[in-house]
């Protein structure tokens, strides 16, 4: 594994973790580009063939979320405060920033044009925006007090970014989706799924508790009936009195019918490889949802353990799939293109110690372009990602409609971490274990 040195990292010894970004429903034309985090810095990769279009050098400090908005006009990066001089490939990079920062690129540029100044948490980890790109919403999983907190932030023309009043809703919340009429926010916490109304963060249904391991990740169907929740493994023993967790432990992706009064739905077992003497225990971490223009909607689970990716034909009917290889990496972030053709993955590869962007083509379920010849060549990648469309010359920013945002599904694409650390970036600390979950 090549060396990583941090010569200082914040003091309060958080572990930080990249997490996943909200899925952009971007417009059609020109081949999609994926802003894939990379280190300190951000690709930016033609999603068709998976080749570098330029790299956005330019941030101070280190990215762990990432949003196109609706328009594709602008994308949004969370960064974490950092101070010290890193060693990335050996190659000294210093990073001077002191405070958590939203920062504002515009794609047709892809310059930096903005910013919230104000503290975004102290670990950001996911972020969803309306589908009328006025507002956008970012996680913090571990802010003072520790029960999670989201940042609600105005984008307006200019552009601009205002901070408004935090959301508390639940604990430790770890992911986060808009419903497809911009009228609902859905948290995803330790305990479950929260149903918040986006104009103001109260409740606006009653909460979902999720069984068996931690809930990991969120996405919702395009036409908002149904959200999925990624459950990771069980680790533990469950609690007197309380049922045992689906599938034996293993982790599964969960069905949240949703609406008036929000309930589970199907569960949906994933399939164990062989990977030594004893099958791998299924524990996904990311998902999204890729869809054709005829409509039909595939989930994909990315399952670290097993290093794979898992296909579920939405609406989920509870019955396993086929998995797909991906290389013999350990895939975490994933984003689908808005034809739903291919679909990006960053992966942990163990023969290079490092991460790379891989391709999907989703008609012949194989990785396709350099990932199917050789992930070393594939351009590196290891964190989040989101996908849009081509760049194009950016347009004033219509206000928005005042009957309410169009009909665009904005949810959540990628989650998690690979099982070895990435070896070419600074170390960025998992959420400590909270208590075991048994329900």
């Amino acid at each position: 594994m090549l060396a990583l040195v941090v010569a200082l990292l914040i003091t309060s010894g958080i572990t930080w973790v990249r997490q996943r970004p909200a899925a952009a429903s971007a417009p059609s034309g020109g081949p999609p580009l994926a802003y894939v985090i990379s280190g300190t810095n951000v690709a930016v990769l033609n999603a068709f063939t998976n080749t570098t279009v330029t790299v956005i050098t330019t941030l101070h400090g280190i990215p762990t979320a990432i949003a196109v908005t609706p328009d594709a006009q602008f994308v949004l990066v969370t960064l974490v405060p950092f101070r010290g001089t890193a060693l990335f490939d050996r190659a000294p990079v210093q990073l001077t920033i002191t405070s958590p920062e939203l920062a504002l690129i515009r794609t047709s540029t892809n310059q930096v044009v903005g910013g919230v100044t104000a503290s975004v948490g102290f670990q950001p980890r996911a972020i969803a925006i309306t589908p009328d790109g006025s507002k956008a919403f970012v996680v913090d999983t571990l802010p003072t007090g520790g029960t999670g907190t989201i940042l609600p932030v105005a984008i307006g023309t200019g552009p601009s970014l205002t901070a408004g009043a935090r959301i508390s809703p639940g604990q430790s919340a770890v992911d986060v989706a808009v419903s497809p009429d911009g009228q609902r926010l859905y948290v995803l916490d330790i305990t479950g799924l929260l149903s918040l109304k986006v104009s103001d963060g109260t409740q606006a249904a009653p909460p979902v508790p999720v069984p068996g391991g931690p809930p990991r990740a969120l996405v919702v169907s395009p036409d908002g009936a149904d959200a999925y929740v990624a459950v990771g493994r069980f680790v533990g023993t469950p609690l007197p009195g309380v049922p045992p967790p689906p599938f034996g432990g293993a982790g599964y992706v969960d069905q949240i019918v949703l609406g008036t009064t929000p309930h589970e739905g199907t569960k949906t077992p994933l399939p164990a490889q062989l990977l030594s003497t004893l099958p791998s225990i299924p524990d996904p971490v990311a998902l999204a949802i890729a869809t054709t223009p005829v409509g039909s909607s595939t989930l994909y689970a990315t399952d670290t353990n097993n290093q794979q990716l898992d296909p579920i034909p939405l609406p989920a009917t509870g019955a396993p799939t086929p998995a797909i290889g991906v290389g013999g990496t350990f895939p975490s972030a994933l984003a689908a293109t808005p034809d739903g053709a291919r679909v990006e993955v960053t992966a942990f590869d163990d023969a290079t110690s490092r991460s790379w962007a891989l391709t999907l083509d989703t008609a012949k379920k194989a990785l396709t372009g350099c990932a199917a010849a050789a992930v070393s060549s594939c351009p590196l990648g290891d964190g989040p990602l989101a996908i849009t469309a081509s760049r194009r010359a950016s347009t004033p920013r219509p206000p928005p409609s005042p009957t309410g945002p169009s009909p665009t599904t904005t949810g959540t694409s990628a989650t998690a971490r690979p099982r070895t650390p990435p070896a070419q970036r600074p170390r960025i600390p998992t959420r400590p274990p909270g208590p075991t979950r048994s329900r």
